[in-house]
Order: structure tokens, then sequence, then C-alpha cells
């Protein structure tokens, strides 16, 4: 009975989503309101991980620079004002990016904006002391590292590498002593990853005593087929016994896959589903007035944005917000956050779907239950894996065949091994 109901659920918000089209056109002029969120996309990395789904190109030293230049115009002609609830840089791996070019972003932010929440998403391999001290000098005030795993096993094999266990609990230790909220993020069901060893990382983990620790489940998104062989049961099992262990260290529980020992929070995510948010930079998402965004790939990208090309009209892959999705992503907040708003009003459907989960014990005095957890668990992965990501996914744009034709103009541009080499050597010197 309880996993008919989850999947019921489940499945309500499915065919929600997937009534979602983009059409390709020019950007409406919308004016975006309080409180609202910044999102920078960094969509650049030294290696392409087997097991991120993301958009990113391989980094390119002249392509950043014309990035850089093409976001920073971006900003500029932005309607952003007043002060945000949160800025996050990601990507891709936004710490491959020195610390001057993160600054004259910094810079064109501060130009149009006030902020005190701004944290950045970190490969911990390419992280030193100097540049966590340059981070605090800068502005950030949090710090999300992707650790994923220490086996080493397990690493190679998705064609990672990482800080050894003392490297990084020196250097979040360090970042912590500057005052910055620290994240570490967590994967359980990666190739060769065995539950003992997880639950080891785990305990290290409590050692070094991050102000957050996110641990994600293995996840086939945007129709990528799944090379994990661990169900998503046991990997609901090993979050869970993982929790016995943060728990027994301090950390209490702020989502299904969150843990904290602070007030604060590190997580994105959550406010784009029900709050106005802006994303800067390629394949960034939108989501402000009457419209969800996301801007082109970096070719594209750079042909709208470059400062030289003031006369082009930008474009993006636009959605009109459907009140029943806004609804239905609500609801997807609260499971997240592990708690029903009984003052809000909701639509008769999504009231139904309440009401049967309060008489069926997921939810009790508006708060999860044991059972409502594992609902959460499969509420939120679903709602990940399921969401329309129209550069992934052509079929949910309307005019593809426009779009493509344009793609074809202005490629996606990934450097090739001997000049991605040469970068790589260049940055080191």
């Amino acid at each position: 009975m309880p996993n008919r109901i989850i999947d019921t659920t489940i499945s309500f918000m499915r065919k929600n989503f997937e009534k979602i089209r983009y059409n390709f056109d020019e950007i409406p002029q919308v004016s975006i309101k309080e409180p609202y969120g910044i999102y920078i996309n960094v969509p650049f990395c030294y290696q392409l991980c087997d097991f991120c789904p993301f958009y990113k190109e391989i980094y390119s030293k002249s392509i950043v620079e014309k990035y850089l230049d093409a976001i920073i115009n971006e900003i500029s002609k932005s309607t952003i004002h007043g002060t945000p609830s949160w800025i996050y840089y990601g990507g891709g791996t936004p710490n491959v990016l020195t610390i001057e070019q993160l600054e004259q972003i910094v810079d064109a932010l501060k130009s149009k904006i006030t902020f005190e929440n701004m944290g950045i998403e970190a490969l911990p391999s390419l992280l030193t002391k100097e540049y966590i001290a340059d981070l605090k000098r800068i502005g950030f005030s949090k710090l999300s590292v992707g650790v994923e795993t220490f086996q080493s096993n397990v690493l190679e094999s998705v064609g990672r590498t990482n800080k050894n266990y003392e490297d990084l609990r020196e250097l979040l230790q360090y970042a912590q002593s500057l005052g910055l909220f620290t994240n570490v993020d967590m994967l359980i069901g990666l190739e060769n990853q065995t539950i003992p060893g997880f639950l080891k990382d785990i305990k290290f983990l409590c050692e070094i005593n991050p102000s957050q620790v996110t641990i994600y489940p293995y996840m086939a998104i945007r129709g990528l087929v799944s090379n994990s062989k661990m169900q998503n049961a046991e990997q609901f099992s090993t979050i869970e016994k993982s929790f016995s262990i943060l728990r027994e260290n301090g950390y209490v529980r702020r989502g299904p896959w969150t843990f904290t020992n602070h007030n604060d929070l590190y997580d994105s995510s959550r406010d784009e589903l029900v709050e106005d948010y802006i994303g800067f930079g390629p394949a960034a998402f939108s989501g402000y007035g009457d419209y969800r965004m996301v801007n082109p790939p970096v070719g594209l990208y750079l042909h709208y944005w470059s400062p030289e090309n003031e006369n082009i009209n930008p474009e993006a892959l636009i959605s009109k917000n459907d009140p029943e999705s806004i609804e239905w992503r609500r609801l997807a907040r609260m499971i997240g956050d592990l708690e029903i708003n009984s003052q809000y009003e909701f639509s008769k459907s999504v009231k139904f779907v309440i009401n049967v989960l309060r008489i069926t014990g997921f939810i009790r005095n508006n708060k999860l239950t044991k059972k409502g957890l594992l609902l959460a668990h499969h509420l939120t992965k679903s709602v990940v894996e399921n969401l329309p990501f129209p550069l992934q996914n052509p079929a949910v744009i309307n005019n593809y065949e426009t779009y493509s034709k344009l793609l074809s103009l202005y490629p996606m541009i990934s450097a090739n091994s001997s000049s991605l080499q040469s970068d790589l050597i260049a940055r080191e010197l």
C-alpha cells in the first residue's frame, strides 16, 4: 500500500511536468520581484565525470575569456536590483575560474545589487587555502565541495580525483575558521561503490565536521540511462544509515538528503521551486514573472551576449508558467522541507493528494512521518529526474527545427585534448 501511494503521487507530479513545452524566442521584458535568487552557471570542466548529467563543456582558456565578457554583459543588461535572497555559482566546475575571473563577475553583480548570501560549488582537487581565503575576501559566504566518495577505486571508475582525507580535513577546517559555511556533497549508487565504504566516508566527514552534509542518490537525469547497480530502495536505506551516524554527531535533518549542524542551509534548488530566480551564463535556468527560461549553450550564448553584438536581441528557451505546475512545484518544495504549510490554499487536485497522504499516514500534524520520509526521497528524486530540461530533451521544444538551425550556425564549443592540455599547463604555471 505505501508504495502504491508513493507511485500514484509521483505519477500525478510527472504527468504535470510532462505537459511543459518551450519555444525558442526573444526574451520577454519582465521585472523580477523580491524575494528572488541569482544563479551563475560556469559550465566548464577539466574532465567530464560520467555520473554527471548536467550541461558542461571542456575547459578552454580562450572560450572562458569570451564567456566572461558575455556573462558580465548579460548581468549589466539585467533587471536585478535590491538584495537577492541567495546567489549560487554552479556548473560545471566554477573553481576552474581564477579568483581574478570570479571577481570580475562579483564586481558586475555589486554594480547592480547588494548581497550577503553567496555560495560556490567547488571541485576539491582544485582547492587550495589561498583560493579559499580569496573566496572569502571577494564576498563568498558559503563553499560546497563535491566529494561524492573517498573510495579510490570508485573515483577511478568514474574519472575523478579528490584530495585525500587529511587534505580535505585541513581545507574545510580552514574555510570554517574564516567563517565560511561549508557543505560536502556525497553520492550513493556509483559503480563499484560499497555501502560499508560509504558509511566509512560519512564517519570521516563527522570528524571534519562541515556545516552541512548532502547525500544524493544516483539519478538518471534527463532521460539518461542509469549506470548504477544499486537499487533505489538500497540507496534510501544507505542514506538513512548515514543519517544515524550524522545524528549521533550533532547533525539534524533539513530535507530528505540534507543534514546540518548549523542554522543556515546550502540549497538553492528548494527555493527555485517556488520563488523568482534569474540565471546568468550558458544553459542557466531562470523563473520569474509568468515565465521559465533556459539560456542556450555556449556557442549560441556567446553570439547573443558578446558585447560586440549589441544590436542582437537575445533569445532563450521560454515556457509560460502553468498555474497547476506551480502548485505541484510548491507541494514538492513542502515535501522536500518535510512539512506541509496548512495555511496555503492549494488547488482541488493537490488538496486531494495531501488529504490522501494524511489519511494513509504519510503526514501527521502537517509533518512528514517515517513513511512520509520515504515519499520525500522518492518524490524529490522523481522531480529532479523528470523535470523537462530542453537542452538535453529536444522533444519539449515546440520550434526545435528553428532552434536547431541556429545551433548549427553557432555550435557548442569544446576544446580538443591538445588545447586542453596546453590550457592546464598554462594555468599551473
